[in-house]
């Protein structure tokens, strides 16, 4: 999931630098796979460390499914990952307060 939401917010990256910003499509998907990290999330998290297997799986999963060999290519896929947690974390404060 956090490979899915990933390839969600690249997409819209690219969508901004060729559009000026996201299509609705690349919106809902980023959104829906968000939303059901966030579940995901919430079954975890009591009994696992969701945070680092989410880093760990997701980080494996987009470099094994891209291809990413060099050094450039690992730090966008860190960065992609690292942004869905953040993300998510922001989801999950501000379903506490």
């Amino acid at each position: 999931m956090v490979a899915m939401a990933a390839s969600a917010i690249a997409a819209g990256v690219q969508d901004y630098a060729s559009n000026g910003g996201m299509s609705v499509a690349t919106k809902v998907r980023t959104v829906d796979c968000i939303g059901e990290l966030f579940k995901l999330r919430c079954l975890m998290a009591p009994i696992w460390d969701f945070d680092a297997i989410g880093h760990q799986l997701g980080r494996e999963s987009l470099i094994e499914l891209c291809g990413a060999t060099n050094d450039t290519e690992r730090a966008i896929v860190d960065e992609l990952v690292n942004t869905v947690m953040e993300v998510l974390r922001k989801a999950v404060l501000a379903e506490l307060h």
